[in-house]
């Protein structure tokens, strides 16, 4: 990896950029649905819609951003931050981007700040997703399973001196 990541609060203008990255990266799991080209596309639009309002509702404050890599938008990161908790409410990245590393540089980046504020790692994955194994290589642990989406964390590291 030669060139750097950027993160920058998302706005407006990204919106078209964001629906885009939403779509690409739910397209696979689409293909096993009986639709259309045009009711898969306003489903998906739907969806994404559904996905912000979630977000605004249940996470106010949050932080919001694209993902740039030499300046072109190829990912989303959003993140919670509440005292003794970092919530990763998403981490979306186009789908040739993937594999590369980046995520992971994503996620590395938040564990060494929730180290360093005593805070716990937290998300919520898909129970059919890829991610889910991803987090659990990178050591989260899981909790909650509600049919649909499994609770996982890290654990808050110790606070002040070794005894």
């Amino acid at each position: 990896m030669t060139a750097a990541l950027q993160l920058r609060a998302l706005t407006a203008a990204d919106a078209e950029a964001v629906h885009a990255l939403y779509v690409a990266t739910r397209m696979p799991e689409m293909a096993h649905y009986p639709l259309g080209e045009a009711e898969r596309a306003q489903f998906l639009r739907l969806q994404s819609l559904a996905q912000q309002a979630h977000h605004a509702r249940h996470y106010p404050g949050a932080a919001l951003d694209a993902v740039l890599l030499d300046g072109r938008l190829i990912g989303r990161l959003c993140v919670w931050r509440q005292p003794g908790e970092i919530r990763l409410m998403d981490i979306r990245l186009l789908p040739e981007c993937c594999g590369a590393g980046w995520g992971t540089q994503l996620l590395a980046a938040l564990t060494a700040e929730a180290a360093r504020s005593g805070a716990r790692l937290t998300l919520h994955a898909a129970v059919a997703s890829r991610a889910r194994a991803w987090y659990r290589r990178l050591g989260f642990v899981e909790g909650v399973d509600d049919g649909a989406t499994v609770f996982m964390s890290l654990a808050a590291p110790p606070r002040g001196p070794a005894r």
